[in-house]
């Protein structure tokens, strides 16, 4: 977790407390002495319309003040993570991303805002090295050079929401995979879906050497840490064939809003 956060911080430039809510100690203040007044009209079973007032209007300005701060607009959240894929793919050295958000658009709690804040990037991450392939890679096969990733949004019942993310690339390096969990003495007759869910161990990856943002093994891990802790669940889904040396994948968040 120590070296997630490290990395988040010094190399993908992101603050983990960025969505921590900060207001200023004279609203504070205020606020506290209104509560009093309310505590001492109450005492006394009266209040006067001009209390009344003076409270109403302390409650409109506390609203307007503290729930954009505590409430965001999931869609808004998601779009604020366009440019670190930009960012990230010059650091792979591939060609940036079409950034693609869908789907139902909800506003979502500061808990859920922070969870997001500290897994997007590396998720985003993981599609653009493990799934979209270089523009070389991809021009022979008639694609774009530059690859897409897509986030669906979706609400559920109980206030809760689903996020999917998805790209046009080759998918998931399974064969890779397989062979680094073989190397860990793992029993070879495993599932593709199987070996895929290995990604949530700590120090497994598919990334054939280590750089500033690639090979540790320790950032799927970590963000499964921060979904489950948000209340939230973290799945995989493969499409193609089973036995193929990649696989197209799909990561599923589903979250409370």
């Amino acid at each position: 977790m120590e070296e997630y956060r490290q990395c988040f911080t010094q190399v993908l430039k992101k603050t983990m407390e960025d969505s921590l809510i900060a207001l200023p100690k004279e609203f504070l203040r205020d606020s506290a002495r209104q509560i009093d007044q309310l505590n001492a009209a109450s005492a006394v079973r009266q209040m006067t319309d001009e209390t009344f007032n003076i409270l109403e209007q302390h409650v409109d300005s506390m609203i307007k003040t503290v729930y954009p701060k505590i409430f965001t607009q999931l869609h808004t959240h998601l779009w604020s993570f366009e440019s670190n894929t930009r960012a990230i793919a010059k650091q792979l050295s591939k060609e940036s991303p079409r950034f693609v958000v869908n789907g139902d658009d909800l506003r979502i709690g500061d808990q859920t805002r922070l969870a997001l804040t500290q897994s997007l990037v590396h998720l985003l991450r993981n599609h653009l090295d493990h799934g979209i392939e270089s523009a070389e890679e991809r021009l022979p096969q008639q694609k774009p050079a530059y690859g897409t990733i897509t986030i669906s949004t979706k609400q559920l019942p109980e206030n809760r929401f689903r996020l999917t993310f998805s790209d046009d690339g080759r998918g998931l390096a399974i064969a890779r995979l397989r062979a680094k969990a073989q190397e860990g003495r793992l029993t070879a007759d495993k599932s593709d879906t199987e070996i895929a869910a290995l990604i949530w161990e700590s120090g497994m990856s598919t990334a054939e050497q280590v750089s500033e943002i690639s090979g540790r093994g320790v950032g799927m891990a970590a963000i499964k840490e921060f979904i489950e802790g948000a209340g939230g669940t973290i799945t995989i889904g493969l499409s193609g064939s089973e036995g193929a040396a990649y696989r197209p994948f799909v990561l599923r968040i589903e979250l409370p809003c």
